[in-house]
Parts: C-alpha cells; sequence; structure tokens
C-alpha cells in the first residue's frame, strides 16, 4: 500500500541528516511500530513548545543486544538515521532522537499515539487491512509488552511455556486478544490484574492480561510469528532442550 508522505515537512536538522520516510507499507515498518507500542513514547505538544521526540527503551538487564542488533539497523534502514543506543539513568536501555518528519509520520500518517498513549491506544487501522502487516505488529508488540517463561507445572522443572500479555488499556488488550486468536492460537480471556507499587500515589495500578499457556500454542506461535528479540528466542530454545521427548512424540500439552 502506497503512503502520501507529500505534504510532510522535514526540519532542517531532518534535512541535514538526509532523513527518508518509507512511501509504502512494509513488514518492518509494521515491526518497529509494534515496538514503538510496547516499549516507546511519542512526545506531545506541552505548552504550545512543539516536541518532536521520540523515545524506546527497555530493561538494561537483556535488552542491549536487542536495541544494538535489531533496533537500531531497522530504524536506519527504514528511515536513514543513524542512532545509537545507551543507558538511561542505568535505569533504561535504548533509543532517544527528535525528528519532525518522522514524529509526524508515525502519527499523522500511521496513527500511534502522543503524550500518554495507553487512553489512545489502537491497532493502527492501516496494518489491519492485510494479514501480514498485522502479524509482524504483533510480533512487535510481543517481543516488548510480553513475558515468556517457563513453569513447574507437574514437574520438577521448569519447563511448561507461558507467554503473557499486559497493557494499562483494555481497548487496546482486547484488540491484540481478537487478533492472536484469529491466526489460531488459543489464549485465556483477558482478565485485570492489580499490581502494587509503592512508587505509585494509589500504590497499585491496573492492568488487563491474557496469557498464552502450553506447548502447542508456543509451537503454533513460533510458526506464525517467530520471535525477533534474543532473550525470547534464546527462551525458545531452552524450552525446545527441555521438551525434546514431547516434540518427538508429538504429543503437545
Amino acid at each position: 500500500m502506497e503512503l502520501d508522505i507529500s505534504k510532510i515537512q522535514f526540519s532542517k536538522p531532518d534535512l541535514q541528516k538526509n532523513l527518508k520516510l518509507p512511501n509504502k507499507l512494509s513488514k518492518d515498518l509494521a515491526y518497529i511500530c509494534g515496538v514503538l507500542v510496547g516499549d516507546g513514547h511519542i512526545s506531545k505538544n506541552y505548552g504550545g513548545k512543539c516536541r518532536n521526540d521520540i523515545y524506546c527503551s527497555g530493561n538494561p538487564k537483556d535488552e542491549v543486544e536487542y536495541y544494538n542488533r535489531i533496533i537500531v539497523p531497522l530504524f536506519f534502514r527504514l528511515f536513514n538515521i543513524k542512532l545509537k543506543a545507551k543507558s538511561f539513568m542505568n535505569k533504561t536501555y535504548g533509543i532517544s532522537f527528535g525528528s519532525k518528519a518522522i514524529h509526524t509520520f508515525l502519527t499523522q500518517i500511521i496513527g500511534l499515539p502522543k503524550g500518554k498513549k495507553y487512553a489512545y491506544l489502537r491497532i493502527p487501522k492501516l496494518f489491519l487491512l492485510d494479514k501480514e502487516l498485522i502479524k509482524y505488529f504483533i510480533c512487535g508488540v510481543f517481543d516488548t509488552d510480553a513475558g515468556f517463561t517457563l513453569k513447574k507445572r507437574y514437574k520438577t522443572y521448569n519447563y511448561y511455556p507461558v507467554m503473557c500479555f499486559t497493557s494499562k488499556s483494555k481497548q487496546f488488550t482486547n484488540e491484540m486478544y481478537k487478533q492472536v486468536i484469529q491466526f489460531g492460537i488459543h489464549p485465556t480471556k483477558v482478565y485485570k490484574v492489580k499490581l502494587f507499587d509503592k512508587r505509585i500515589n494509589k500504590g497499585f495500578t491496573i492492568v488487563y492480561r491474557f496469557d498464552i499457556n502450553g506447548h502447542s500454542n508456543l509451537i503454533e506461535w513460533y510458526k506464525i510469528f517467530s520471535f525477533r528479540h534474543p532473550k525470547h528466542f534464546v527462551k525458545f530454545h531452552v524450552w525446545k532442550n527441555l521438551n525434546k521427548k514431547i516434540m518427538s512424540s508429538g504429543r503437545w500439552i
């Protein structure tokens, strides 16, 4: 699908950096938008002072390789922008940059929200028109905003796969849930969770969650979506090695 980017204005720094904008939808664009939905923040115009900042980061314990090897090169391929991932006050690790053209493209052409995103967070309509694009968008969201663990269940060691998706947005969680089902994955129903946090005035925050449990779901997920995030990819191979007997028998539980 062709994108009309003819009216987007480039700032002087954008022109100096020779930034480019995609003129059509692609798998990489859908994926990076999923990443921004998961771990990103696009600044809003505060008090008449227009900010064109884009920020995306995660846990420095397991995000360094992901940002260095996956995210930075993706931004270069899509926008011809040279970024360098870094640590932010030793709390997060990721990227931060300003660009009027990219900011406008992401918010006005793609439809990603600005500022506090959760009240306006939706799956972009452009991606819903193409099953391949929504697949890569989902992959980007899950790589950044979902957990993947192995649990003991019936054994003495952690072998049973569980992926969980959480978001502060009830509507976005429901949209993601419906799309995952469309691909033949069978998650639990969406449910509300109260997370206790002393740093928040209320002492807790409410999130919405659904889980994807079991071997069959995981193998179908990998066939359809795979993982780009190294930490999920490594965890998948740990699961694979632990369950060789189950895999050879074909009995998924």
